[in-house]
This record gives C-alpha cells, sequence and structure tokens, in this order.
C-alpha cells in the first residue's frame, strides 16, 4: 500500500510541477460566451450571435471638442487609424459611412428595392406602372437637388436608389461640442490581448488629447470593457477566496485538534484534489474560465471532508471504506451530469470538481497508508462526545413541514446574466451616459425580432409592423430593403409573366415623356439580367445573406441573416406605452434588447434543464443507496437528505427574495454532502459507536469554507456559498438528530 501511495504522490508532484509552467493568464477566460447557454433554444443561440459577433466587437466612444477645436478630429482620427485594434471608425454625426456601400447598394438595386416599389402599386398592370415611374421620374427631375442624380437615373428610372437612401441615413446625432464615434474591432474583442490592446491605445489617446487640447474630454465603453473589468476583477478574487478557504480550513483543524500531523496530513489531501481538478481542466480546455476555479473551491469543503473520515477511521481501513467508497460513487455520479450542464462554465466546474474528488479519494487513502493507529486519535482526543437530542417525531416533522410550506408561498424564481459579472457601476454609469449621448431616442425600447432563418424573422417583423399605431422613431429601417417572404412568390410569377411587357411598356412611357430611350439601356440590360437572376434556385436566400455579410458601420447592428447554427434576427426601436410593449414582446420571436443582459426567461428555461439533470442524478444516487442499505435505513438517509435542501430552500426564501441556478447547484451539492454525513453517521449506528468526531470537524470547516464564498462580490458565486453553508449546517443537524440520536 505504500509502495502505490508514493507512486500517486510522484504523480501529484509531476502535475504540480506541470501547473507551475502554466501561462495562467493566458489560459484564463472571462469571455461572456462561456456563460450563455448553448442548446437549440432561438433565444440561447440569439444571445450568443448578439454578444459575441455583434455587440462585443463595438466601442462606443464621445469626443467632447469645445467649439470644434481646428484639427481636433483629424488628430483623433489619425491616431485611432494607427491601432492596430481599430478595423474602423465612423462618426455618427455624418452619414459618409453608407457612401463606402454604395457600389454594393446599387448592384443590388432590383434585387433589395424592387420588391417594395412592386409592392406599393394596388395595380399590377405593366402599363400603369411604367406610367406611374415616368411620372415619378419626371417630378423628380423637376427638383432643385435633382442633378446629383444625372449620372445614375439612366440606370435608375424606377428611383430605387434615392428612395432608399433615406432609409439607410439617420439624421445627425450629437451637439455642436460633441463628436459621437462607433469604432469596430480587429481581431476576437473577449481575447485579453486584444482587450490589453485596446487600452493601452486608448489611455495613450487620452494622454495626447490632454497635453495638446486641455479641453478636449475622450470617453468610451463597450462590452470589451466589461469583460476585461470582469475578467480582471474575478481573477483577483480567485486568488483570494481560495488562498482564505484553505488557510482557514487548516485554521480551524489547527484549533480543534492542536497537533501538526494530522492538520498537514489533511492539507496534503485538500492540496492532492486541487492539483488533479487543475491538471484536468488545463488538459481538456484551452480556455478556463476564471469563475470555474471559483466554484471549484467546492473541493476544499468535500476533500477536507475525505481526509478526515479517512484518517480518522478507527480501526482496519475497511471499516470506514463502505460509507467513504458508497459517498464518493454517489458524488460523482451526481457531479457527472454536470459534463451535460446547458451552460460551458458548468460543465467545467463539474471536470473540475470530478478530477478533485478522484484526487482527494486517493490522495485520502495514500495519507492513511503512512499514519500510524494513534494518529487518529489525535484528531478527536480534545473534542468531548456530545450525544444527540431525542426529539419526538411528532413534535419536530410537523414543525418542518410547517415552515417548508410558509416558505413555499413566497418562494420565487430568478436569474441574471449579470449575477455572473464582476460589479462595476461605474463602468454602468459611463456607458449609460454615453448611450444618452448617441442615441436620438434614448428613451425607446429596442426590439430584436427573431427567427430560425431570415424568412422566419421577416415574416415575424412584418407582424409586428401591423400591430404597431403610427409612425416608428427608426431613421434607419433596413427591412425596407430586405424582401417580405409573402410577396416573393406573388413576385416572382409577376415577373415571369409580365417582366418583358413592363420592360416594353416602360420603354414606351420614357418616349410619350420625350427621354432618350437608349439612354436607359444600362437599366434595361440590368433588367434583363436580373429577371434572368430571379429564376435561378434560391436567388432570394443568396442575396439577403450577402447583404448581411456587406453590412458594416451601424448598420451592421440592425439585421442578421443568420447562418443555419445562429438565429436571423431585425432591430427595431419603437417608442411606445409599457403595455403595448408587453403585447409585442409576447409575440413568438420577439426579444427586447435589454433581455440581452437580464435573461431571466432564458435562464430559466436552462434552469428548468440543470433541475431535469439533477432529478436524473438524483435518481440514480437512490437507486445505489437502495442497493447497498436496509430499507429502512434508505428512508431514514433519503429523509434527511431531502429535508435538508427542503429546509434550506425555506430559510433562503424567507431571508431574501429569488432563488437562482446557483441556488440550485449549491443544494445539489449540499445533498452531496449532508449524504455523506448521514452514511458515515450510519456506520457508527451499525456499530452502536457514538457519532464520528469527523463529521462535525466536516461540517464545520465546509461551512466555513464556503461562507468565505458568500463574501464575494459576484452574485452567483455568493448564492452559492450562502446555500451550501445553510444546506450544510441543516444536514448535519438533521443527521445528528435523526441517524444517529433516534433509537
Amino acid at each position: 500500500m505504500k509502495r502505490l501511495s508514493l507512486v500517486w504522490f510522484l504523480c501529484l508532484a509531476a502535475v504540480a510541477v506541470g501547473l507551475a509552467f502554466v501561462s495562467w493568464s493566458e489560459r484564463l477566460s472571462a469571455n461572456v460566451g462561456d456563460l450563455l447557454p448553448e442548446g437549440e433554444a432561438v433565444e440561447g443561440r440569439l444571445v450568443r450571435s448578439w454578444v459575441q459577433s455583434k455587440q462585443a466587437g463595438i466601442v462606443w466612444a464621445v469626443l467632447h471638442a469645445p467649439d470644434q477645436a481646428d484639427g481636433l478630429w483629424s488628430f483623433v482620427e489619425s491616431e485611432l487609424g494607427e491601432m492596430s485594434v481599430i478595423e474602423g471608425v465612423y462618426r455618427l454625426d455624418e452619414t459618409a459611412w453608407v457612401e463606402d456601400q454604395a457600389e454594393f447598394w446599387w448592384r443590388q438595386r432590383l434585387g433589395l428595392r424592387f420588391p417594395q416599389w412592386w409592392e406599393g402599386h394596388a395595380e399590377k398592370d405593366p402599363q400603369s406602372m411604367a406610367r406611374a415611374a415616368v411620372e415619378d421620374l419626371d417630378q423628380f427631375l423637376a427638383e432643385p437637388d435633382a442633378f446629383v442624380w444625372d449620372e445614375l437615373i439612366p440606370g435608375d428610372p424606377l428611383l430605387l436608389i434615392p428612395s432608399g437612401l433615406s432609409v439607410l441615413q439617420s439624421e445627425a446625432i450629437g451637439g455642436t461640442d460633441t463628436i459621437p464615434l462607433m469604432l469596430t474591432l480587429r481581431g476576437d474583442p473577449l481575447d485579453p490581448v486584444v482587450q490589453e490592446a485596446l487600452t493601452d491605445g486608448m489611455e495613450a489617446l487620452r494622454i495626447s488629447l490632454q497635453n495638446e487640447w486641455a479641453e478636449a474630454d475622450w470617453r468610451y465603453s463597450g462590452v470589451v470593457r466589461f469583460a476585461q473589468a470582469n475578467r480582471q476583477g474575478i481573477s483577483a478574487e480567485v486568488g483570494r477566496l481560495n488562498v482564505a478557504i484553505f488557510v482557514s480550513v487548516l485554521a480551524l483543524m489547527f484549533l480543534l485538534v492542536r497537533s501538526l500531523k494530522p492538520l498537514l496530513a489533511v492539507a496534503v489531501v485538500v492540496a492532492g484534489s486541487v492539483v488533479c481538478g487543475a491538471g484536468a481542466v488545463i488538459v481538456l480546455y484551452d480556455q478556463i474560465h476564471v469563475l470555474a476555479l471559483v466554484l471549484g473551491a467546492i473541493l476544499a469543503g468535500i476533500a477536507a471532508d475525505y481526509a478526515i473520515h479517512t484518517i480518522t477511521g478507527k480501526g482496519a481501513l475497511k471499516g470506514i471504506l463502505f460509507p467513504l467508497l458508497l459517498g464518493f460513487a454517489s458524488t460523482a455520479i451526481g457531479f457527472s451530469l454536470f459534463l451535460a450542464a446547458p451552460l460551458p462554465l458548468l460543465q467545467q466546474t463539474g471536470v473540475f470538481v470530478l478530477s478533485g474528488l478522484a484526487g482527494a479519494l486517493l490522495t485520502a487513502l495514500s495519507v492513511r497508508a503512512w499514519l500510524q493507529p494513534a494518529d487518529a486519535a489525535l484528531l478527536g482526543r480534545h473534542l468531548p462526545v456530545i450525544k444527540a437530542p431525542r426529539l419526538p417525531v411528532f413534535v419536530t416533522v410537523p414543525a418542518i413541514v410547517m415552515l417548508v410550506l410558509l416558505a413555499a408561498s413566497r418562494m420565487e424564481w430568478t436569474d441574471d446574466l449579470r449575477m455572473l459579472e464582476y460589479p462595476t457601476p461605474e463602468l454602468y454609469a459611463l456607458e449609460a451616459d454615453i448611450q444618452a449621448q448617441i442615441h436620438t431616442a434614448p428613451d425607446a425600447e429596442v426590439l430584436l425580432v427573431t427567427g430560425r432563418d431570415w424568412r422566419e424573422a421577416r415574416e415575424r417583423l412584418s407582424e409586428v409592423l401591423q400591430r404597431l399605431d403610427g409612425p416608428l422613431d427608426s431613421a434607419i429601417k433596413i427591412w425596407e430593403w430586405i424582401p417580405d417572404p409573402a410577396l416573393l412568390g406573388d413576385l416572382e410569377a409577376w415577373l415571369e409573366r409580365e417582366g418583358d411587357a413592363f420592360a416594353e411598356a416602360l420603354a414606351c412611357e420614357l418616349d410619350r415623356a420625350d427621354f432618350e430611350v437608349q439612354a436607359f439601356e444600362p437599366f434595361f440590360e440590368d433588367w434583363r439580367q436580373w429577371r434572368a437572376s430571379v429564376s435561378e434556385p434560391n436567388y432570394w436566400d443568396r442575396l439577403v445573406a450577402e447583404t448581411s455579410a456587406a453590412l458594416s458601420g451601424p448598420l451592421m447592428l440592425l439585421f442578421s441573416a443568420g447562418d443555419g447554427e445562429q438565429p436571423a434576427w431585425f432591430t427595431l426601436s419603437v417608442d411606445k406605452a409599457p403595455e403595448q410593449l408587453a403585447q409585442l414582446e409576447a409575440l413568438p420571436g420577439v426579444v427586447r434588447h435589454s433581455q440581452l443582459t437580464h435573461l431571466n426567461t432564458l435562464f430559466a428555461e436552462y434552469r428548468s434543464s440543470l433541475m431535469g439533470l439533477i432529478l436524473v442524478a438524483a435518481a440514480v444516487m437512490a437507486a445505489v443507496l437502495f442497493a447497498f442499505l436496509r430499507v429502512r435505513e434508505f428512508f431514514l438517509v433519503l429523509g434527511v437528505v431531502c429535508g435538508a435542501v427542503s429546509i434550506s430552500f425555506a430559510m433562503l426564501s424567507l431571508w431574501r427574495s429569488g432563488l437562482d441556478l446557483f441556488d440550485l447547484m449549491g443544494a445539489f451539492l449540499g445533498a452531496c454532502l449532508i449524504l455523506d454525513y448521514s452514511l458515515f453517521a450510519l456506520n457508527a449506528r451499525r456499530h452502536q459507536r457514538p457519532m464520528p468526531v469527523s463529521i462535525h470537524l466536516s461540517a464545520v470547516t465546509t461551512a466555513s469554507s464556503f461562507l468565505w464564498l458568500s463574501s464575494s462580490s459576484v452574485a452567483a458565486v455568493q448564492h452559492l456559498g450562502q446555500t451550501v453553508s445553510v444546506c450544510v449546517l441543516v444536514g448535519w443537524l438533521l443527521t445528528w438528530i435523526f441517524v444517529h440520536g433516534k433509537d
């Protein structure tokens, strides 16, 4: 046994040395995408698409320039252009960024604008449509600004581009001393290297502005800045919390046992579990979310449990193998289901804990092989054996049931993505201030109309537009360029039937109005080529996909065609009463932009999914227990575990409003720990021994370690720590009374 343990210690040492050479700053991530659920739900895929591929790559900035100092903007534009991390710079108080895409819009004018032009004519007679087109052209050319379009008119007598340009341009934004900007980043905006490059560049720009223009003010915000603050804040907490937990567990152990030898044994087991857990995630994942390491602190509690139970086991090792291995098997089976959890963060936590559990067990058994029988007595010699009170069942059970029912009436489940973020109120205030200066209607609510593909999203958008009363505040309406799928079948049939007749009628009307028909040959040539393209398979799908890919600058936030994996969506700015917004949001596929931040509805779906996994895990664990325990013992242990979880939820519901995904995870972990306590207490009862001191020590050290998590600045980690601490203490008390104290 000692030889095998020596081999295991050498393996641990090798892994520890390897971990020492890992570049943790590069491997740790605070990527918000790792906090977002995967799955088939459109909302979940929408969030990933929006946050990762659209929103995260944008930086919003405001340059305050009193009296528009000469040369200031040229200086800033030049500085931004030299930053390798900046891909595009767009002034939002101008519309010059539309001109960069002029060639694309011109080339696709028939496919994108003709369907709406055709829909606008009640009579689809080629002659009347041609007559109306020439009348509009004649009237347009009489306007003073028509000369601007002289070169384009021969290729566009239907005025598709002039009428569509107003859709792509917005009113000027900002005041006389404010230049609002939108910057797009090059590379992965959630990559720490990109974040550091952006921060350094922006700081250098701010210093340069202060030196040249003392009154100028430069501010910026965006998801990339929040992600950087989140990563830095949580990374700092990883070290602080894990060191605090490790030190507090050892300090409590020393105060209770007053001996260094067993204390060193517990430290070795906890360290071995952490080394195994960290080694597994390093091997399996290129990027490890920092929160997974914070949540992985639960290993300290479980590893200490295994160490205490193993070291303090009296007599032969086989006397404690039954509860030890049964508890390990049940907990491992339960946490293995986290590998199928909807959150990548929970998957990493599952790998960390599972590997750490195995490492803790093997290390504890290896340490036991080197201890003398007398060493076990050291842990308990200063602790008096206290007999559990024998409370009557007819008093305790009704009291517990009443407490649970009272809390159930107040129990409410709620989740928020921001619970997983490090709190940065100053950045939120800055973001709100910048957005208020950029948007012309800051009070308007932005809706995202989604679908599995662009056709479904466009059809849903048509339904939303029909329900809206009055004009929209949005100056940019990209959906006016995207054809309505409901019209395409009729349009294609019309083109097949009347396409040639319309071209002939238009030529006749142009000639009748004294236009030189030959000058419009570019349009008729494009018309013939376009008609041939429309008849090709999947023409509209290809056209819309090309349009989505061509959008840049502010336009790229208005539409996405989807790609089969990510959903399609349109943005819609609506300034309506709350009850009208609620009616719109109730429609299929309509999501408020603010919901992308709060995500209560989305996380509720994944909380239900996690609940399903936990119920399956509980059923498997119960089956394992039922196979190895007597019927009466099985129901006694099951009752203690279920009672502890129910009472804990009851207490938490009375203490604070709202339970969440991480309360659910904490309750599951607490149930696994309570199961260990119950099995060891049951084993002692079978042999007519006092309740093992190791259970008391384990409960104290575990509760203290999770109380440290309760001090975290991240709300999700707080809730996990609170739930586990309450659950462990309640479970320890119930185990003491019912499993060991009951006759």
